[in-house]
């Protein structure tokens, strides 16, 4: 994943942001290579954002803190967390997503699964499902890429109605 960085709205449509480097070639004044920075630089200010409903705190917390709020407004945020290190404890992805994932954002994920599987290859990741009726409530949580695509694939053989995880 060469981007810090994804939020996929209902539709599918999505906006990339940031670009990725090891943890020990960033640079602090380069917004870019951080999370937070690269949001509100490249998104935040974007009609795009705007337009999705998300009740965004720009004052008090960091865009990495606010991340159940992008999935109670039904979008998911997939965030590359990787130092570059190879060190032992590297995490890869950082992923939040509705319960109500629609089959648009399913989709988004399955036209990108082999290069998100070989980036998260064998590596930790946090994934989280928010239950989007209630104030924060993890339905379901994955540690690793692959558990991610084994629940997606699940539900795309689910019947076509409303993909909903109760």
């Amino acid at each position: 994943m060469k981007e810090l960085g994804i939020i996929i709205n209902k539709n599918g449509e999505y906006k990339k942001f940031g670009k990725w480097k090891p943890i020990d070639k960033r640079k602090d004044k380069d917004t870019g290579n951080w999370h937070n920075e690269a949001f509100m630089h490249e998104v935040y200010k974007t009609s795009w954002f705007k337009n999705l409903g998300v009740q965004y705190n720009r004052k008090e917390l960091h865009f990495q803190n606010q991340l159940d709020s992008f999935a109670k407004a039904g979008l998911v945020v997939i965030l590359n967390i990787k130092y570059g290190t190879d060190k032992p404890g590297e995490f890869a992805y950082m992923i939040v997503l509705p319960n109500t994932i629609t089959e648009r954002q399913i989709d988004f994920f399955m036209r990108n699964e082999l290069e998100f599987r070989e980036y998260g290859k064998n590596i930790i990741s946090f994934i989280d499902v928010f239950n989007i009726d209630e104030e924060y409530d993890v339905k379901e949580h994955f540690y690793n890429i692959d558990e991610l695509y084994m629940y997606l694939h699940e539900l795309k053989k689910k019947p076509k109605q409303k993909i909903m995880l109760r």
